[in-house]
């Protein structure tokens, strides 16, 4: 809705106040010793589980690109294949005219 005179603004301002506010209690937060210790805590576990499982997954995900892309990137290969070949043939038809053309003047 908009106000008459300063109402909008005052909107605004009160916004960047409660926003500014909410900043400062982050702020305080990141200083509790026990914040550091949890966060250095999850980085270790989840560095340890990724070393161990990463073999894991990324056979996984090998196997599943595999499975998916497979019949697409050979569908895509003959169709690319018959285009070149397409290409080619009416290409070196061109390249024998010439050729004979070429032949017949003296």
């Amino acid at each position: 809705m908009g106000g008459v005179g300063g109402a909008d603004v005052n909107g605004f301002l009160h916004l960047i106040v409660h926003y500014l506010d909410d900043f400062r209690h982050d702020l305080a937060f990141t200083w509790v010793w026990t914040t550091w210790i949890g966060n250095i805590s999850a980085g270790v576990v989840i560095f340890v589980t990724g070393s161990l499982f990463w073999p894991r997954l990324r056979r996984a995900f090998e196997r599943f690109m595999d499975r998916k892309l497979k019949h697409h990137l050979a569908a895509h290969h003959n169709k690319m294949e018959a285009m070149v070949q397409h290409h080619l043939a009416a290409h070196l038809d061109a390249v024998k005219k010439h050729i004979d053309d070429s032949k017949e003047t003296p």
